[in-house]
């Protein structure tokens, strides 16, 4: 075997992926127009390029290796990348217009971002932007693994070194009630918050992540919070909280016309002053790309403006 490292090229890494998602190597041919033994022969070459099993073959279809799960996950990103090159050098052709691929924790990306996006294309014209909701460790990966060109999430800092994390701003949060709570009025610290039905966002979330942290911080385990409910969409939160089937904290940015409309009711806590991060993320390569770089100057010194 040649020891001077495996040769892999994109047909290849379409065949395997083409197998692995039709879950047979028949029907991967049949997809592709071309031969059982062809394909099969592709799959042995790069088995043995990359020396070792991908795929347990048997009567029921093919399943993936431990080795073979590990080699699908960076087949599909190989793919990604390859797809968004093509789309950056199509750009490059046609100068007209640029789509910036924008990820956003899900309270930044519906009441923060859209107007610091409408800011940014009223100076830039050319530029369009394709926003989309989702939760923070999500973001990052999105990022990381070049789906999304930028992100805003409720964090400070970031753990990976290819990736860029700036702080913009604190949001603050806001202890919400239906205005036919009664209870919440004699609540009067986190400890006893605690020991209401509490509506909140889901753990994965990095909203969910600091209130869990100022309860810690406040001497109450997360464990022990009488969560009755978690949802990932802060309209159906707020709606529960309305209808009084508990309480919650929410970023006070989103429940501004609710207070307007007294449809919700907002608790202060004396000495409880609790805020997320808004940051942005972005990944290192993206500093070589004029677009992207403009973009992210605009946010790192305007952003907080321009938010909604």
């Amino acid at each position: 075997m040649d020891r001077r490292g495996p040769y892999l090229n994109l047909s290849t890494i379409k065949y395997f992926l083409n197998i692995v998602e039709e879950k047979s190597i028949s029907k991967a041919a049949q997809k592709l127009h071309m031969s059982q033994s062809a394909l099969s022969q592709q799959l042995k070459q790069l088995e043995e390029e990359m020396d070792t099993l991908l795929l347990e073959r048997s009567n029921h279809g093919i399943s993936l290796t431990k080795s073979g799960d590990l080699f699908y996950c960076y087949a599909q990103i190989f793919e990604e990348l390859y797809e968004k090159m093509r789309s950056e050098m199509e750009l490059l052709k046609h100068r007209s217009i640029s789509v910036i691929r924008v990820s956003s924790s899900t309270s930044i990306c519906e009441y923060l971002v859209p107007c610091a996006l409408t800011a940014y294309q009223r100076r830039n014209p050319s530029i369009r932007f394709n926003n989309i909701c989702n939760y923070t460790e999500e973001v990052l990966e999105d990022v990381r693994n070049f789906r999304s060109d930028i992100g805003f999430i409720s964090q400070e800092k970031g753990s990976d070194e290819d990736l860029f994390v700036h702080k913009l701003m604190d949001n603050r949060l806001a202890i919400i009630s239906s205005p036919k709570n009664r209870a919440i009025e004699d609540i009067r610290s986190l400890c006893e918050l605690a020991n209401m039905n509490l509506l909140l966002c889901p753990k994965k979330s990095g909203l969910r992540g600091i209130i869990d942290k100022a309860f810690s911080d406040n001497g109450v385990s997360p464990e022990k919070l009488n969560v009755v409910m978690e949802m990932g969409s802060l309209e159906a939160l707020k709606a529960s909280v309305a209808n009084d089937d508990g309480v919650s904290i929410v970023p006070y940015v989103t429940i501004k016309k609710e207070l307007y409309l007294e449809m919700l009711k907002q608790h202060i806590i004396p000495d409880v002053d609790m805020s997320c991060p808004v940051s942005i993320v972005y990944h290192r390569s993206s500093l070589q790309m004029p677009e992207l770089d403009s973009f992210i100057e605009f946010m790192l010194h305007e952003g907080k403006d321009s938010f909604c």
